[in-house]
């Protein structure tokens, strides 16, 4: 059994700033001044003073908040999570084997010459293909492409445990990493209904997709979240000695 990280220090840092006092995802000035400050230190200090890489999770927070933790720890650096998963008895792990075969299915709807971006729903928990069009088309805001991506039902048991998970994370990377590379363009727009644990290993595994924008999802309504970008080796970066996720909010609708 790999050695872990239990999790007092990143649940007190879950409690107070992954999530807002009013239970919502963390406004802009949360996510500069508290969230993404804490959580990078925490890593520093994880790394200068542990060896154990699985951090064991509990708590809850917005599924945005969630993509980012992800972001902060994420696979290529050796980071594993547990995190419990109701009505899952067994937490999910994010090292847990993929599914092999993983069925899926994603579709793609053009947008328009002009855009810039992808957007990219991941529809886990129900088709919400149409409020995300709606929403989009609302901010006047039309990307390249929109992208749709699905397990192969939908529902609260559609991803059945840890291995779909990671398979499914494994699967949105590589087929939103064609999609930018197909149509040209480096951001993404993404919304994501779907279970915690997912939400953090999605995180995980978006680290080599330009920047993406995080958006939260509570029908009716959809608002702004987050905005990050993994530097990588290789991408345009500010300081080569000190990469950074460059987590922020997104500037709020008028």
């Amino acid at each position: 059994m790999r050695p872990s990280i239990f999790p007092p220090t990143i649940r007190s840092i879950g409690q107070s700033t992954l999530t807002a006092p009013d239970g919502k995802c963390p406004r802009q000035k949360r996510w500069n001044d508290e969230l993404v400050p804490q959580l990078e230190a925490l890593k520093k200090q994880l790394l200068r003073e542990r060896k154990e890489r699985l951090i064991r999770f509990r708590g809850k927070c917005a599924l945005s908040s969630g993509v980012a933790l992800g972001a902060v720890f994420p696979t290529v650096g050796g980071w594993a999570f547990e995190i419990p998963q109701p009505p899952a008895k067994e937490p999910w792990r994010s090292d847990a084997t993929p599914t092999k075969r993983y069925d899926m299915t994603d579709e793609g709807l053009e947008g328009t010459a002009d855009g810039t971006d992808i957007v990219l729903g991941l529809n886990i928990r129900g088709d919400g293909r149409q409020d995300m069009v709606k929403y989009v088309e609302s901010t006047g805001q039309i990307p390249r492409r929109y992208l749709f991506i699905s397990p192969s039902f939908q529902g609260a048991q559609s991803i059945r445990g840890a291995s779909d998970a990671v398979a499914f994370a494994k699967a949105v990377r590589e087929t939103l990493g064609h999609g930018l590379k197909q149509y040209d363009v480096h951001k993404t727009r993404l919304f994501f209904y779907g279970p915690f644990a997912l939400a953090v290993f999605l995180g995980q595994h978006l680290t080599s997709v330009g920047e993406v924008q995080l958006l939260n999802i509570k029908i009716p309504a959809i608002s702004p979240a987050a905005r990050f970008l993994r530097v990588l080796r290789g991408a345009p970066v500010e300081s080569r000695n000190h990469p950074s996720t460059g987590v922020r909010s997104a500037r709020p609708l008028d």
